[in-house]
């Protein structure tokens, strides 16, 4: 049975696929509950929740192996839509955020990147390599890099697998 939308519960089952009829439609579609603009009892927090989760995650980790993340170095490879939250979050623990990638390049500076600049090149698709007291580096450089954490936060398909320095410490 079909309703007024083209989608049936039975036949369509909710978010399978990246479906997201509702947020494009900007409208309730029956059983279809992820991606309705906040206006018509969307999640004020869904932009950010997977962000959030991912943060989350490093918070327990980091409770179970005794690791502060007060002062610790982060590399988050993917400065997208889950990576970019995670610049946002981690620095309100402590955390300093030294180097980062996108699609469009890589930046690093071992104290800690400019997190509002950062923010605003991602989201002006400016070349992260162009940011501010920053150094551009290459991917493998990036894990590579003296740091105590790496969030890999890329989309799928991109190497975190090659170089496993960071990886191994983080």
């Amino acid at each position: 049975m079909s309703s007024d939308s083209g989608m049936s519960p039975k036949v369509d089952p909710p978010e399978v696929n990246g479906r997201t009829d509702s947020m494009h439609r900007g409208c309730s579609v029956p059983a279809v509950v992820t991606g309705k603009p906040v206006a018509i009892s969307g999640s004020q927090g869904r932009s950010n929740a997977t962000s959030a989760g991912l943060v989350h995650a490093i918070d327990l980790a980091a409770a179970r192996t005794g690791m502060k993340l007060d002062g610790c170095r982060v590399v988050v490879q993917g400065v997208g839509s889950v990576g970019i939250g995670a610049v946002d979050l981690l620095p309100q623990r402590g955390a300093r955020i030294v180097a980062v990638s996108n699609s469009r390049g890589d930046a690093y500076n071992s104290g800690r990147l400019d997190v509002a600049n950062l923010r605003r090149f991602a989201e002006e698709g400016v070349p992260l390599a162009d940011l501010p007291d920053s150094d551009p580096i290459s991917n493998a450089e990036l894990l590579e890099a003296d740091v105590d954490l790496l969030v890999p936060s890329a989309v799928e398909g991109t190497d975190h697998q090659k170089t496993p320095g960071a990886c191994a410490r983080a």
